[in-house]
């Protein structure tokens, strides 16, 4: 779980007046793993899912959802009460497009996802359905 450890104010990135008497200063640093640095649109973070511990990739430029379907069958995530629908595509292959309910850093997410089997992600999420978290502590 990705927790801050320090809340940052505007006047902490204001450049300091450069002491030269004194030897060399620890840094605070705060970093994004971010998938490809020629990619700056996608943010890779590791979250727990039903205890199991899971890597999510955000992308800026996905217009669709998408999760692992060995992991939503292992976690036997559950879909009841919601929307269910399948999609043919055009190699004749179906996706299964299901509603399902996440938590992410304690905050619920509510929103749909092709069910595929991705190789170096369990899920994947589009920016559209984070922005219906609203402000997060």
């Amino acid at each position: 779980m990705i927790e801050l450890t320090k809340e940052y104010k505007e006047e902490d990135f204001e450049p300091e007046e450069e002491n030269t008497k004194e030897g060399p200063q620890p840094t605070d640093c705060m970093t994004h793993t971010l998938t490809d640095h020629a990619n700056p649109q996608a943010i890779k973070v590791e979250e727990s899912l039903k205890q199991q511990a899971v890597t999510i990739l955000i992308k800026t430029r996905s217009t669709n959802n998408f999760m692992n379907s060995k992991v939503a069958t292992q976690l036997m995530l559950q879909n009841e009460d919601c929307s269910r629908f399948d999609i043919e595509i055009t190699d004749g292959r179906i996706l299964k497009y299901s509603q399902l309910k996440l938590f992410l850093q304690g905050q619920r997410i509510i929103a749909n996802f092709f069910l595929l089997p991705l190789d170096d992600y369990e899920v994947v999420l589009n920016t559209k359905c984070l922005t219906t978290l609203g402000d997060v502590p």
